[in-house]
């Protein structure tokens, strides 16, 4: 799966050299994932760092196609307090999951005096690498830590390795090709295997980067 999601991102790229090309782009930021808490916890965002490259296709004077390879890494921080009707007892879990994402987005550019207002969004595949949960519980003052490798696969213990979600993105072009956005990505594919569970997806990101004039 990953090699044909490495091939789709390629072929595509290649596909859409028959427009005329605009730019490489290269960007780095942070992303504060999350996911959808369930009833007995309150879950808290991760901030994580992202590092994309990616084309940046002209279609017409003010549409941009934007095929991008993205590193992310996503997850939460689960806090359950009073476990087991005991106050004194509660329990934080940590996870942090390292995906290699493919967004493609469609652009749509806005003059802004000498600067562009680009408004984007579009489908975003990710393949989980790997990832870590970290289990942390807290008695009165007694603090103990676990830690385990996440699993991906069919299995009930294990994660779907293959996100599916949308991205809704808003950038700010320079003259400079400068280039300053932020983002929101939506998770749509369960990743839990187990019943009635849901485990999805979700963060916002704020970046800057450069765009290079082909």
């Amino acid at each position: 799966m990953m090699r044909k999601l490495l091939l789709t991102c390629f072929g595509f790229m290649l596909l859409c050299q028959s427009f005329a090309q605009s730019g490489l782009f290269i960007t780095g930021g942070v992303n504060l994932s999350n996911s959808r808490p369930d009833s007995a916890s309150v879950n808290r965002g991760q901030l994580a760092p992202t590092i994309s490259t990616g084309f940046s296709f002209r279609i017409s004077n003010r549409i941009f196609l934007k095929p991008e390879l993205q590193y992310s890494q996503r997850g939460f921080k689960q806090v359950v307090r009073n476990v087991g009707n005991n106050i004194n007892f509660a329990r934080e879990v940590k996870q942090v999951i390292h995906y290699l994402e493919l967004p493609l987005t469609a652009a749509i550019a806005i003059p802004a005096g000498k600067n562009q207002l680009l408004i984007a969004g579009g489908p975003v595949l990710g393949w989980a690498l790997g990832g870590r949960q970290t289990t942390t519980t807290v008695l009165v003052t007694n603090r103990t830590s676990t830690e385990r490798t996440l699993e991906f696969g069919n299995d009930v213990n294990q994660i779907q390795p293959l996100d599916i979600g949308g991205r809704i993105e808003l950038s700010y072009l320079l003259k400079s090709n400068l280039i300053l956005k932020a983002d929101y990505n939506h998770g749509l594919r369960n990743l839990s295997n187990r019943a009635g569970s849901e485990f999805f997806n979700q963060s916002f990101g704020l970046g800057i980067g450069y765009l290079f004039s082909l």
